[in-house]
């Protein structure tokens, strides 16, 4: 089917169908069913891809291990995310150490307010 993990497929396809995006022409045919075509549709698109993907729980965790008091919201971490996304080197690529770059560095500018 495709490259990317069938449940990463359908939760997308469950989003578009909550967003009204998904329309069914069959009202007869079930909801799952639907979501699951279209999940098919999406792997037949992605079936000669890849995609690296860094999540938000990524960037959390890497900000609060262990015990440590909670500093981040998940806004900043999909900021990070997006700064990481726009500014990273291609040759180079998102690692563990860029995103903790970046955490590290709002922690600072963080602690410099306080």
């Amino acid at each position: 089917m495709s490259g990317l993990a069938k449940h990463i497929l359908e939760e997308m396809a469950k989003k578009l169908e909550k967003a009204g995006w998904l329309f069914i022409s069959d009202p007869e045919l079930p909801k799952d069913y639907v979501i699951k075509q279209a999940a098919e549709c999406m792997g037949q698109v992605w079936q000669d891809k890849i995609a690296i993907v860094w999540d938000v729980d990524d960037v959390l965790t890497m900000a609060h291990p262990g015990d440590e008091k909670e500093w981040m919201t998940k806004d900043e971490a999909v900021q990070i995310l997006c700064y990481a996304a726009n500014k990273h080197d291609a040759s180079l690529g998102i690692t563990w150490d860029t995103l903790d770059y970046y955490v590290q560095d709002l922690k600072s500018e963080k602690e410099k307010v306080i």
